[in-house]
């Protein structure tokens, strides 16, 4: 097990530059703006301390105020700056060490040290500066009555009665700059973990950090490395800048994509480091699987890491069963006395312990599963422990589609029948020609708006049985719109169509959602009509064109795959992924 990496000896600084490509920024703010954050805390309650110390002093008019905001705001504000460089982003003074297999850092300590940088510039150095300052303005003006610096009793007793004319603010402030010295400096371990190195560009990491959270496993002790070397690893998804003349209108349906969670599109087998022993003889192993069940029982989130395993070796085959994943709380020694324990309770031979990796992650697809078993017979030994699979045939053919199917599982029925391409392919062309004979000669409410005088469209159909679908009989839509002659510049063709939609199925005493009904669209809606159209709760969405940046569908937001939102649907659009051949 290697437990040295080049990434160790790199500043924290580095690194939180990197993790501004994390999403949802919500779950790094502290890593990302926490130095903001903290530094506008600071300067506030400065100038709060500021204000209530100039009142004290009977300081109304604006003379000398900027004299004393200059040291009781300025001073405190790069103050802190300045120690939160040298106490938390410099590896020499504050003495980092980055997560190892056998060392790690106490996220305690970042913690208690924002705490007290936080309070120190936001509170204590701005009352100091305010009450010296204010002292001094209230002698020139005779304000207050200050006494003689020589006479240290009455001075004692001013800074008390001062301080205590704000006391409950003061404990506010002091509480407040705590808790904000917590946030600002609170370092995950989770996503320190595996957001550095190859976890980088991975777009399974929030799934892999609840895993490892449910399942009560120090994060911190996760190394960088992946236990696949990148020759033998799956060839990586790159998702190149669309070019221009990208953006063309497509009207195949079998041309398009389906929006899905990137984790089934990852190409990373997020292998970390397990403890593993041998069992001699084979014959015992059913009596060690149920043993060990008792003893150390896996959490539910590894429930598809197979528990033990007899594999070929030359003539020989040697067993082994899996302890536990490696962590502070199970290292090495511990694993041996468990083995211990076992070959007691088994009347097994003595085991060795040994290192291996196992797939944090359940593999989704038949791609993960077989890049992920061929390093489970490599040659050379174990390198990535075995695991149970079962493919899900609907995700499977949605993988199919679109430009990367080849590089998928060929086995995989196709998702669209020929009779759906005949029908999809009609509403969509349909809806091409909507938005390409469409003109702009009044108001044009497009969806793109880096091209307000592209015409968007819309057609609404319900999803007929497979008998109803001829596009020989001239099938008539829903609801039929575009974006042209519109009352307003929001009043897009998504909008207006559930809209129309709604008050016609009021008119029927209907429901007006959409439910049960297929959206073609000539163009990717943005976030307002995505969200329409997810209050709507439409059955599937068809896109012929993808906006280039700001699209709610795919581009930027892809509010098909927010879990947090009560309804999901199903969105067909092209893609924009190629593939290194």
């Amino acid at each position: 097990m290697a437990s040295s990496s080049p990434f160790y000896d790199k500043p924290l600084k580095e690194y939180r530059d990197k993790i501004t490509v994390w999403h949802p920024q919500i779950e790094i703010w502290g890593a990302t703006q926490g130095m903001l954050i903290g530094a506008l805390c600071v300067a506030g309650s400065s100038l709060f301390i500021l204000v209530r110390m100039r009142l004290f002093f009977n300081l109304y008019s604006h003379h000398h105020f900027f004299a004393t905001a200059m040291p009781c705001i300025v001073f405190p504000t790069f103050g802190y700056l300045i120690f939160q460089d040298l106490c938390v982003d410099r590896k020499i003074v504050a003495g980092l060490r980055y997560p190892e297999l056998r060392k790690s850092f106490c996220p305690t300590c970042f913690e208690t040290r924002g705490s007290l940088i936080q309070t120190t510039a936001g509170v204590v150095a701005p009352l100091i500066f305010s009450f010296v300052c204010c002292a001094a303005s209230s002698l020139s003006f005779r304000t207050y009555p200050v006494p003689e610096v020589n006479k240290t009793r009455k001075v004692l007793r001013l800074i008390r009665k001062s301080c205590g004319s704000f006391k409950t603010s003061l404990i506010f402030l002091t509480g407040a700059q705590l808790l904000a010295g917590i946030g600002d400096y609170h370092v995950n371990a989770a996503k320190s973990s595996l957001i550095f190195g190859d976890h980088l560009e991975s777009e399974q990491i929030s799934e892999i950090i609840k895993v490892l959270n449910t399942s009560g496993i120090e994060t911190s002790f996760v190394p960088l490395e992946n236990g696949i070397d990148k020759s033998e690893s799956i060839v990586p998804v790159k998702r190149p800048k669309l070019e221009e003349n990208e953006f063309a209108f497509t009207t195949d349906v079998n041309q398009l994509c389906a929006v899905i969670e990137p984790a089934n599109w990852c190409s990373k087998g997020h292998n970390v480091p397990a403890l593993c022993a041998t069992v001699e003889p084979l014959s015992k192993m059913s009596s060690c699987i149920s043993v060990l069940a008792r003893l150390k029982h896996l959490p539910k989130e590894l429930g598809h890491l197979k528990r033990a395993f007899v594999k070929q070796s030359g003539s020989n085959r040697c067993g082994r069963i899996l302890l536990g994943l490696a962590s502070q709380k199970f290292t090495e020694e511990n694993a041996k006395v468990l083995a211990s324990q076992l070959a007691k309770k088994t009347g097994i031979l003595e085991p060795t312990v040994e290192f291996c990796f196992a797939p944090l992650c359940q593999p989704r697809s038949c791609r993960q599963q077989k890049a992920l078993a061929s390093l489970t017979k490599d040659m050379g030994g174990l390198r990535s422990w075995p695991f149970n699979f079962h493919s899900d045939q609907k995700l499977e053919s949605l993988l199919s589609l679109g430009s990367v199917k080849d590089r998928l599982n060929d086995s995989a029925k196709p998702y669209f029948t020929d009779e759906d391409r005949e029908w999809h392919n009609h509403w969509l062309r349909r809806a091409v020609n909507l938005s390409e004979n469409g003109s702009v000669d009044g108001t044009n409410a497009s969806c793109d708006p880096e091209k307000p005088d592209s015409v968007c469209s819309c057609i609404v159909i319900h999803e007929p049985s497979v008998k109803k679908r001829d596009v020989n009989s001239n099938p008539v839509p829903l609801v039929e719109t575009t974006s042209e002659n519109a009352k307003s510049y929001i009043d897009h063709a998504p909008m207006r169509a559930a809209n129309e939609l709604g008050r016609l199925n009021l008119k029927q005493s209907e429901r007006y959602l959409l439910t049960d009904c297929d959206v073609y669209l000539s163009m990717e809606p943005c976030i307002m009509c995505s969200m329409a159209l997810l209050h709507s709760r439409v059955g599937r969405v068809f896109i012929a064109k993808r906006l280039s940046s700001i699209g709610g569908m795919l581009s930027r937001w892809k509010l098909p795959l927010v879990k947090a939102v009560n309804h999901h649907f199903l969105t067909f659009a092209p893609s924009s992924e190629t593939t290194n051949q």
